[in-house]
């Protein structure tokens, strides 16, 4: 199947499904009367006719790339066209190899950071005696979530299109929440140990929102609906620190409270570049940045 087909093919598809979805109106309209017992047949009718046809776009787009996937067509013989078609797909993310490479580096660096970060608390801890069980358990924690999250995107994010890329992607998902939570435990069984035993109440609040999110990306990961709630949960979670700002400051002094909210900014802006990053060329890769 080569490009043109393809586009010549989609269109098809889009031309059958607009007009499937006008004999339904027709026929709202020719049972006017009836309305009312009619009314949930034309919901059901419109709704099977979205899904059919939009199951066979993205059979079409999976077919393109898979065919990419195994170097049966190159990424620069694609159109912008096609590229666009892939882009809104809504299977996995299409990026062009150059932003996965990018992608999957970006996370190895990061999954490096967490094997550092995992090292330097042990030794701290247990050689050079500086903080106590509590300090090193919950950095041991930060760290492992972190190179799960690391390891699992680059991993994602340098494979091929293949059923494994698929779960990896859910998995992705997924450690992000666990990330979420990993980077809070260190903050709040240090930095709020004053206010015990509510910051317990609070770490478990900020475990329990994102259990809630894994299971919801888990099941069902590519509804709209868990979209818009996974964006509400990486905000709400990641800002839910701020009413103990003074404690913060207390604790971490005034500069290092800054800087931990600058991390907040700095997350908070790559959320909104990773709503979009799968549309725009690099946008998902600068996200990866913000993130780090």
């Amino acid at each position: 199947m080569n490009s043109q087909d393809i586009i010549r093919e989609k269109k098809e598809l889009v031309a059958l499904k607009k007009a499937k979805l006008k004999e339904c109106k027709a026929n709202k309209r020719y049972h006017k009367e009836e309305y009312r017992a009619y009314k949930k047949k034309i919901k059901a009718d419109r709704k099977a006719i979205k899904e059919e046809y939009d199951q066979k776009i993205d059979e079409l787009v999976l077919k393109t790339e898979e065919a990419i996937g195994e170097i049966k067509v190159k990424e620069k013989d694609l159109t912008p066209e096609e590229i666009a078609l892939l882009r809104k797909s809504n299977r996995l993310p299409f990026y062009l190899r150059s932003e996965e490479i990018f992608n999957s580096v970006t996370h190895i660096v990061g999954g490096g950071i967490g094997v550092i970060s995992l090292i330097v608390s042990i030794l701290c801890c247990c050689f050079f005696k500086q903080g106590n069980v509590t300090a090193l358990l919950s950095m041991i924690v930060f760290s492992l979530t972190m190179i799960a999250l690391y390891t699992i995107s680059a991993v994602y994010h340098g494979l091929y299109v293949n059923r494994g890329k698929r779960v990896l992607q859910v998995l992705d998902h997924c450690t992000i929440y666990l990330l979420i939570a990993g980077t809070y435990t260190p903050y709040v069984l240090l930095s709020l140990s004053s206010i015990a035993p509510y910051h317990y109440v609070f770490l478990g609040g900020i475990y329990l929102l994102s259990i809630l999110g894994i299971v919801l990306n888990a099941t069902m990961m590519r509804k709209m609906v868990v979209k818009v709630i996974s964006m509400i949960l990486y905000i709400l979670i990641g800002w839910s620190v701020l009413p103990f700002y003074p404690l913060l400051v207390e604790s971490l002094t005034l500069t290092g409270t800054w800087i931990l909210i600058g991390g907040g900014i700095s997350y908070t802006v790559g959320s909104i570049l990773y709503g979009i990053g799968s549309k725009k060329k690099y946008f998902h890769s600068i996200f990866h940045l913000f993130v780090l």
